[in-house]
């Protein structure tokens, strides 16, 4: 198995994981049925992806979706979602990034609506096999005790990668934070 691993552009995963010293969280076994990445063998069968910010984090569907996007004009719909209603000071609006679709693809995705803010969705590592490529991913949704504004949340990722054709499979963990004091 090859697997990816996380490129710098927006954050990392550890970055967006990375909780201070008055919160824990605990991780709850993977969904679907995975297989732990091996090491990398070789170090020149690695190839990346990358994390991009979507402005207001994209779609608001109510339920669980996924999108592969594998044009420039998808991937302006997707970036411009929320940009119509948002407000930026002059000169500060975010710009579209380019993508090489000949290149890479961008895979989109989130668990639908939520019922407070705290919650959030991380793509770990993304490994290919012969057959599939593989997204490790975390659900992460606030403890009992934390504090969380009261408005629904629309937790989602967007990554892009090596264009392929294999088909994905997603392993996702579920996540708690909490946010008890020690």
């Amino acid at each position: 198995m090859k697997k990816l691993t996380p490129k710098v552009l927006a954050f990392t995963a550890l970055a967006a994981l990375s909780l201070s010293t008055a919160h824990s969280i605990s991780i709850s076994p993977i969904i679907d049925t995975p297989t732990n990445a091996p090491a990398l063998d070789n170090i020149s069968n690695t190839f990346s992806h990358g994390v991009l910010v979507v402005p207001g984090g994209g779609p608001e569907n109510e339920q669980a979706w996924s999108q592969v996007i594998t044009n420039q004009e998808d991937w302006k719909t997707l970036f411009g979602t929320h940009l119509a209603v948002m407000t930026f000071a002059v000169g500060h609006a975010p710009v579209l990034p380019v993508i090489d679709f000949e290149k890479y693809q961008i895979v989109s995705g989130g668990f639908g609506a939520k019922p407070s803010s705290g919650y959030s969705l991380v793509v770990n590592t993304v490994s290919e096999t012969d057959t599939n490529i593989v997204f490790d991913m975390f659900e992460i949704s606030p403890g009992e005790e934390c504090i969380n504004m009261p408005v629904i949340s629309y937790p989602s990722a967007t990554i892009f990668i090596k264009k392929t054709d294999k088909p994905f499979q997603f392993n996702v963990r579920k996540v708690t934070e909490s946010c008890l004091l020690r």
